[in-house]
C-alpha cells in the first residue's frame, strides 16, 4: 500500500507535537524517597514486558528471546524487597538495553536529580567524553579553579576505575552503534555517578603528557551546574557567516521555537541572507542533532535538492492496542472522528493510515514513501553544500543526513552517524503504573531512502575526519575547518 508523503507528514506532526506536549505535562512521582513494595516493582516489571513485547516491531531482532527472558526472570527474583525507584531504575533499564535500540528505553527520572541538587548536591564538575582506544577523557572543565586542561584522560574516581564506570553505564541506554552508546553515557555521565552513589568530594587521578596527577575537588553546585539537555533549552538552530563567506547552520534538534523563531521563517531569513551575500558556500551541522520531527528535514531540503527525493522509502508499523488508544489520546478533539467507523472509511478516502486503527493487534503494515518533489524554490542555494555528521548524529537527523547521502543532494563530512538508517522509530510512551517511570518504545521499522533493508551500517561521510585527542586539548574543530577547507578549495 501507498501513502502520500504530505498526508504521512500531516499526521506523524500531529503525533509527535502531541507527544512532546504530553510527556511534558505529566508529572512524575514527588515522593523520590518513596519505597515501592516488591509487588509494585514486580508489576512494573510485568507491565513493561508485556507493552514491550506487543508494541515493538521485532523484539528480538537485536536479542534472541532465551537470553532476554533469562535477563527478565534474574532481575523479577531480585525484586524481593522494597526499592525507590531509582534503585528499581538501575536494575530495569539495562533490560531495554539488550534490545540495542536508541529509542527502546527507560528514561532516567529527573525529579531526585533536581531534588538532590536543590537540597545541596554538588555534581561532577567536567563533561567527558569516550572512545575505546584513548579511554574516558576531560572534554570541559566547568569549574574555573580546576587546573585540569581538555583532553586529560580521567584515571580513577574515588578509587574505582574511570573506563569500567563508563562501560558500566552504557548498560543503562541502548543503541544500534556502540558509538551512540558512547555518546549518550558521555552525556549523562554525571547523573550516572550521582545514580550509583558516587558522589562528592571526589578524588580523581588524571593522566596528562605521561604523567600523573590526582586532584580532591567538592564539585559544583545548582548554581554553576552545565546546561543539561533535557533540562535547559537550547536553540535548536543557529546561523552565522563564517570567514571566507561562508554560511554555518548548528542544526542541533529537528524541531521549531514556534514562539520566536519558527522553523519556516528562519530556513527563508538564512537563504535570503546566503543569496543577497553570494556566499560561497554552505555547512550544516548535524553532529549533535538527535532528531525530532522528519518533516523539519523535508523543509530544509526543498531549499536545496531540485531532482526528487525522501528520507526513507518504507515504514513497517505494528498495529497494537496500546498505539491505537495513544493515537487517539494524541488527535485533537475536532479530529478524532478518523479513529472511527463509519467515518473510518472516510478517511480512508485519503489516507491509508487509517489502516492503523482497522488492524488486528499484531498486525503489520506497511506504508511506502513517494519520492518527494520539491517545489519551485527562488532561494534554493546550490553552489557548494555541506553536511557534517558523527556519532551524535540519530533518529530524524540520521534519515535527513542518509537522504543527503542516498540522493547525492550534497557532501558529507565527518564520522559515521550513531544511528542507522534502518532504525526502529515511531515511538510509543508509557509510564510504568507505580514507579512512574516514563518508558519509550518504537512501534514501527524504517527502511532507508535506497531501499536496502539489509545494510546495517550508519550513515556514511564521503569525507572521513575525525577528532583527535590533540583537538580536544586546542580545543580545535578540525571537523568543522575540513569543511571550510573543502568550500573553498572546491
Amino acid at each position: 500500500m501507498k501513502v502520500s508523503l504530505t498526508v504521512f507528514l500531516f499526521f506523524a506532526s500531529l503525533i509527535l507535537t502531541s507527544c512532546s506536549a504530553w510527556r511534558n505535562s505529566e508529572k512524575e512521582n514527588k515522593d523520590t524517597l518513596r519505597l515501592f513494595p516488591s509487588a509494585e516493582l514486580r508489576s512494573d516489571l510485568e507491565f513493561l514486558v508485556k507493552n514491550s513485547q506487543e508494541v515493538h516491531p521485532s523484539l528480538y531482532s537485536a536479542v534472541d528471546s532465551i537470553t532476554f527472558t533469562s535477563s527478565v526472570k534474574k532481575v523479577m527474583d531480585s525484586l524481593n524487597h522494597s526499592m525507590t525507584r531509582l534503585e528499581f531504575y538501575r536494575l530495569a533499564a539495562p533490560l531495554l538495553s539488550l534490545l540495542k535500540n536508541g529509542h527502546s528505553c527507560i528514561f532516567l527520572p529527573g525529579v531526585e536529580w533536581e531534588s538532590y541538587l536543590e537540597h545541596g548536591g554538588r555534581s561532577f564538575p567536567y563533561r567527558v567524553s569516550f572512545d575505546s582506544e584513548g579511554g574516558l577523557k576531560v572534554k570541559e572543565s566547568c569549574d574555573s579553579s580546576s587546573r585540569v586542561m581538555p583532553g586529560a584522560r580521567i584515571v580513577a574516581i574515588n578509587g574505582l576505575e574511570a573506563d569500567s564506570l563508563f562501560n558500566a553505564f552504557k548498560t543503562y541506554r541502548g543503541g544500534e552503534s556502540e558509538k551512540w552508546q558512547n555518546n549518550v553515557a558521555s552525556e549523562w555521565f554525571k547523573r550516572y555517578l550521582w545514580l550509583n552513589k558516587i558522589l562528592a568530594p571526589y578524588e580523581i587521578t588524571f593522566r596528562a603528557n605521561g604523567r600523573e596527577m590526582k586532584l580532591k575537588t567538592d564539585g559544583i553546585a545548582r548554581s554553576r551546574t552545565p546546561s543539561q539537555p533535557a533540562v535547559t533549552y537550547k536553540e535548536p538552530y543557529t546561523f552565522e557567516m563564517l570567514p571566507g563567506n561562508i554560511g554555518y547552520m548548528n542544526y542541533l534538534s529537528m524541531e521549531s521555537n514556534d514562539v520566536s523563531n519558527p522553523f519556516g521563517a528562519f530556513l527563508e531569513k538564512v537563504f535570503s541572507e546566503l543569496k543577497a551575500k553570494e556566499a560561497s558556500g554552505l555547512i550544516i551541522d548535524l553532529r549533535q542533532n538527535g532528531g525530532g520531527n522528519a518533516k523539519y528535514g523535508y523543509m530544509l531540503l526543498n531549499y536545496l535538492a531540485e531532482k526528487p527525493f525522501r528520507m526513507h522509502s518504507m515504514k513497517a508499523w505494528k498495529a497494537s492496542a496500546q498505539y491505537k488508544d495513544y493515537m487517539r489520546s494524541r488527535i485533537p478533539w475536532w479530529l478524532s472522528w478518523v479513529s472511527y467507523r463509519p467515518a473510518i472509511w472516510i478517511a480512508g478516502l485519503f489516507s491509508e493510515y487509517a489502516d492503523m486503527f482497522t488492524a488486528k493487534d499484531g498486525e503489520v503494515l506497511k506504508f511506502y514513501t513517494a519520492e518527494e518533489i520539491p517545489e519551485d524554490n527562488p532561494l534554493r542555494f546550490q553552489i557548494k553544500v555541506c553536511f557534517l555528521i558523527g556519532t551524535g548524529t540519530y533518529s530524524s537527523a540520521m534519515l535527513l543526513a542518509n537522504a543527503v547521502s542516498d540522493y547525492k543532494l550534497a557532501c558529507l563530512i565527518g564520522e559515521e552517524t550513531g544511528g542507522i538508517p534502518n532504525e526502529f522509530g515511531e515511538v510509543y510512551y508509557f509510564r510504568l503504573p507505580n514507579t512512574q517511570l516514563m518508558v519509550s518504545m518504537p512501534s514501527a521499522l524504517f527502511v532507508r531512502a535506497n531501499g536496502n533493508c539489509s545494510d546495517r551500517r550508519g550513515v556514511l561521510p564521503d569525507i572521513e575526519v575525525k577528532r583527535k585527542p590533540m583537538d580536544t586539548e586546542r580545543q580545535s574543530d578540525t571537523v568543522l575547518e575540513a569543511a571550510r577547507n573543502w568550500i573553498l578549495n572546491n
